[in-house]
């Protein structure tokens, strides 16, 4: 009787567009060129996004010491600069971004992204409520992305800014009390899914 669903991906569309962009040092098209190549090597849909969104005069760079960290950022190597693109996580800021680019730990660039629910999401959410299940949001992204969804999909508890160790921990608690599902996209949310009474991964 309990359904935690991950949002992105899930509750929504995963196809991510470039609302704003600001670079704060450097030049336009180097820091789309850096961020294009840097998100080549992620598997996550803001990733694919970004890819997309700054492919067009994009070239290919010689990239070293990759290194991701699921739910909070990818970093690389880049003519002896290390590049960091990330959420919140990464930086010690009170700006309201949802993702920052770092050059050797300073600020260079902002992202605002956005992301549309399914077409579909809200006619199910509420037929799940009608048949008296519990469900739950747990995402990755800010509370300020999730609560408004949750409230719009009328989901009874939210837990945002969740890593994936977090939703791992979250899942097996809620195990132990009752039999749960987990709706994920398969990718972040992987191990958490097998954590679960029943997995989906869509």
């Amino acid at each position: 009787k309990t359904i935690v669903f991950d949002k992105t991906g899930t509750l929504t569309t995963g196809k991510f567009e470039v609302s704003e962009l600001n670079i704060i040092t450097g030049d336009d098209a180097e820091v789309k060129n850096i961020i294009y190549n840097i998100e080549q090597h992620s598997s996550h849909p803001i990733a694919k996004s970004l890819c997309q969104a700054f492919e067009v005069n994009s070239l290919k760079l010689e990239l070293s010491d990759i290194l991701e960290k699921k739910g909070v950022s990818i970093s690389a190597k880049y003519n002896n600069e290390t590049y960091t693109i990330g959420s919140s996580k990464i930086i010690d800021s009170d700006k309201k971004h949802d993702l920052f680019l770092l050059k050797n730990n300073e600020l260079i660039a902002t992202l605002n992204i956005v992301d549309q629910v399914k077409p579909n999401t809200k006619t199910i959410l509420g037929n799940l409520e009608k048949l008296n299940y519990s469900t739950i949001l747990l995402s990755g992204d800010k509370k300020e992305k999730c609560n408004p969804l949750a409230n719009k999909l009328n989901i009874n508890t939210t837990l945002s800014e969740q890593l994936p160790q977090d939703k791992i921990l979250k899942i097996e608690e809620l195990v132990k009390t009752n039999p749960t599902a987990m709706v994920g996209d398969g990718i972040n949310d992987a191990p958490a899914l097998a954590k679960a009474t029943i997995g989906i991964s869509l």
